[in-house]
């Protein structure tokens, strides 16, 4: 009952019911809790969560990809969408995958792999591997919103936001800022972007290579795919800015 007893400290109320139960080598305690309405909706909420996590951890690859399709359609269609909100849904649904299909993977584009291994409902996922030790230029993802989910070996991942970017195809250089720099590895989902932020991201493999999937959906109209050159030494270390330039494919 603590759990409960804890959920009555954060929702108090008068009316207290009694509990009497033996403490080791003592006499008969009796401890009085609320058990508030609150408190009652609470644990509902919280038994509800854990009835529908024990429920989606036996759903298999297939169930899991179609619940973030009934998920995306409506996002999609919303203009008034809250992208972080279905971020994290798709997120919690992809720690419940215990095993991604074989891919088909074809011929490598720069140093990166890639397969698709599921598409529809506004929803894509793709699984990508590189070699140890290898780097996959920095990219963006225009009109896209997802993240990647780490299957085998570990990825580091920086994610960078436009500061004012000019056109594409201009010679300019512009300033990007860092804000993520986290390692990918199994289990776990990071490089989580939005349409409008964390865009852009830059992968490191380490020594034992990565196999990962990106869980992707295409939002809205897109501007222009491109690769980023990206300066070494940051313009402000503080604010973690370095100046850039479009690549080339």
């Amino acid at each position: 009952m603590t759990w409960i007893e804890r959920l009555s400290d954060l929702f108090p109320e008068r009316n207290l019911p009694l509990l009497s139960h033996n403490e080791p080598g003592g006499p008969i305690v009796e401890r009085r809790f609320t058990l508030s309405m609150s408190a009652l909706l609470a644990a509902s909420f919280l038994l509800g969560l854990s009835r529908r996590g024990f429920a989606a951890s036996r759903l298999n690859f297939q169930d899991v990809v179609q619940r973030m399709g009934e998920l995306a359609k409506p996002m999609i269609q919303d203009p008034n969408r809250n992208e972080e909100e279905y971020l994290f849904h798709i997120a919690s649904l992809a720690m419940t995958i215990k095993e991604y299909p074989p891919a088909p993977f074809g011929e490598p584009f720069k140093t990166m792999w890639g397969a698709m291994s599921y598409r529809g409902s506004g929803i894509a996922v793709i699984q990508w591997r590189m070699d140890p030790n290898t780097t996959y230029q920095a990219h963006n993802h225009p009109g896209y919103s997802g993240m990647s989910v780490g299957i085998r070996g570990d990825c580091r991942i920086r994610n960078f936001d436009y500061v004012k970017p000019p056109e594409f195809g201009s010679k300019s250089t512009f300033v990007v800022r860092e804000t993520q720099d986290t390692i990918l590895r199994k289990g776990f989902a990071t490089s989580i972007m939005s349409t409008t932020r964390d865009n852009i991201h830059e992968l490191h493999a380490g020594p034992d290579g990565i196999l990962a999937a990106d869980i992707i959906t295409k939002v809205g109209d897109g501007q222009e795919f491109s690769f980023l050159d990206i300066a070494s030494k940051p313009l402000d270390p503080q604010r973690r800015t370095f100046e850039a330039a479009w690549g080339t494919t």
